[in-house]
């Protein structure tokens, strides 16, 4: 019987879970911890409190072994840095942070060290609406038309959408240049928006996109007077004590503790472009620390009122939790999905309730999870595109503390890595990558605007040719008869394009930007130029 087994079939069942945890913080003295729960700072000077890096020592016995296990899975998965947080009604039980932040300067994690977390931000703006609805603000049942009055989609489609349905992803509604204005190149405007809304894909069915969020996004501040992150940060951040989240990508990134997204490239690492301001969306726009994910996650383990301050009524966190919508097919992630709540995902986790939310990017994977029965919730926060990291670490942590034989997903992924970590580039953008030629040269200068999808720039970098759609860079790669890509610094290709005019002296006049197979964007040269 091996090491994990013993360990396993030695911890106590479920509903001893939370008695024998707040024993394990009450043996450690640890005054962090308490201020965690707390959600207020530590005092000043306090000596007794200990590093960022909560040691194994301080663990509770159930998780012994983990800091070792996810080292050796970020050395296979090529991972850089993570942080994850084990928590439950009362705070933080048990925290680890391994890697770095900062490949180049070679800086650790901490419990203050800001990642981006993409798509969770969508359980932040399911609350905040939730909220405004306890208040007697918004109806959830109210059309989103009776707030937003220039909301259209094909065939009448929007009649009938309310608030409730953008929060459990019941209609579908999802448009490929939204997002890639929003997400992407940042160059989304409110007639642009709106125009590509008039022209939406509307599945009718339950199906997970970003267009429900922006649309909710818009609901915050048509009813508040207020943006959707400013109004977290005025009504949640602060009152939660949250002075590590943020819906602001470019003071992020200047912080001196914030984790960069890095692509793998060989045994390494090359760092990706980042989120801006402008690309902070409501469907994926916030980051966090680890301390702040936890305070999160707590407000749902203690039914709205983390150390015993209402922040949300018992009716509104059963709303919340409530199942809203269910798919047609189930989905496999740390559970099983089935469906939505208000903002989060539900299922099961082996004949539990649970709830769950991802988010993902370039460069970036953050995995939210908790089983309120239980009294127990999983943050993980990881600065490369690995979700399946996630994955293992939830995975690990309900399986030893539910006293559950081990699911080893880290075996499985492990192998699956090993066979594919070199056999293609780090993907993600708008393109496939396609061969590469040498083509003719042009002159890769001035700006290109289309008026629905903005602008491209090219110009020469170091003695390369660079892009800017928008906000989203990269290098040029030309290939034969005009056609180029735009590159990562893994080789990946982030958009493809061609040359589609010249003039008399050969200098470019138009260029055809393909996004996939169904958008397809010519952009003309900027007419003072």
């Amino acid at each position: 019987m091996d090491a994990w087994t013993i360990e396993t079939r030695r911890i106590v069942r479920a509903r001893r879970l939370v008695l024998t945890l707040a024993c394990a913080l009450a043996l450690t003295g640890a005054r962090s911890a308490a201020a965690l729960a707390t959600g207020m700072p530590q005092p000043a000077g306090d000596s007794s409190a200990p590093s960022a890096k909560t040691s194994i020592e301080q663990a509770p016995e159930a998780l012994e072994g983990l800091r070792e296990r996810w080292r050796g899975a970020m050395e296979t998965l090529n991972v850089p840095g993570l942080a994850v947080a084990v928590v439950g009604p009362d705070g933080i039980l048990y925290r680890e942070t391994l890697g770095v932040r900062n490949v180049e300067e070679d800086l650790p994690v901490d419990g203050d060290t800001m990642f981006y977390i993409a798509s969770i931000t969508k359980t932040y703006v399911a609350t905040a609406i939730a909220k405004l609805a306890e208040d007697g603000k918004l109806d959830l049942d109210a059309t989103v038309q009776s707030i937003l009055p220039r909301f259209d989609l094909p065939d009448g489609a929007a009649d009938e959408v309310t608030v409730r349905d953008l929060l459990c992803h019941r209609h579908g509604i999802n448009s490929s240049p939204i997002v890639r204005l929003d997400a992407y190149t940042g160059e989304i405007t409110e007639d642009r928006y709106w125009r590509w809304m008039s022209e939406a894909d509307v599945a009718g069915e339950v199906s997970y996109t970003n267009v429900h969020f922006t649309l909710a996004g818009r609901v915050i501040e048509a009813v508040t007077g207020e943006t959707w992150r400013d109004h977290l940060a005025k009504h949640w951040f602060e009152p939660m004590g949250m002075a590590r989240t943020t819906g602001y990508a470019d003071p992020m990134y200047a912080d001196a503790n914030v984790a960069f997204p890095y692509l793998p490239q060989g045994d390494g690492w090359v760092r990706s472009g980042h989120k801006t301001d402008r690309t902070m969306h409501a469907a994926g726009g916030l980051g966090t620390s680890i301390d702040d994910a936890a305070r999160w996650i707590r407000l749902q383990l203690a039914n709205g009122a983390p150390g015993g301050r209402r922040l949300l009524a018992p009716e509104t966190v059963a709303e919340i939790r409530k199942t809203q919508s269910t798919y047609a097919q189930p989905a496999d992630s740390i559970g099983v999905r089935r469906g939505f709540g208000l903002g989060w995902m539900k299922g099961t986790y082996r004949g539990r309730t649970y709830f769950e939310h991802g988010g993902g990017y370039r460069g970036a994977s953050s995995t939210f999870s908790f089983l309120p029965e239980e009294g127990i919730g999983v943050a993980v926060l990881v600065n490369a595109s690995s979700s399946t990291m996630g994955e293992i670490v939830a995975t690990d942590v309900y399986d030893r503390l539910l006293g559950l034989e081990p699911d080893d997903r880290l075996a499985r992924y492990e192998a699956w890595a090993r066979e594919t970590r070199q056999a293609e580039p780090a993907g993600g953008g708008f393109g496939g990558s396609r061969s590469r030629g040498r083509g003719a040269s042009f002159d890769w200068s001035g700006t290109f605007e289309n008026d629905d999808w903005g602008t491209v720039r090219f110009a020469q970098v170091d003695g390369e040719p660079r892009a800017w759609l928008g906000d989203l860079t990269g290098v040029v790669a030309p290939g034969a008869r005009g056609r180029f890509e735009v590159v990562d610094g893994t080789g990946a290709a982030l958009v493809t394009g061609r040359v589609a005019e010249t003039d008399d002296s050969g200098a470019i006049r138009a260029v055809t930007i393909e996004f996939n197979s169904r958008y397809r964007a010519r952009y003309e040269r900027r007419s003072e130029e």
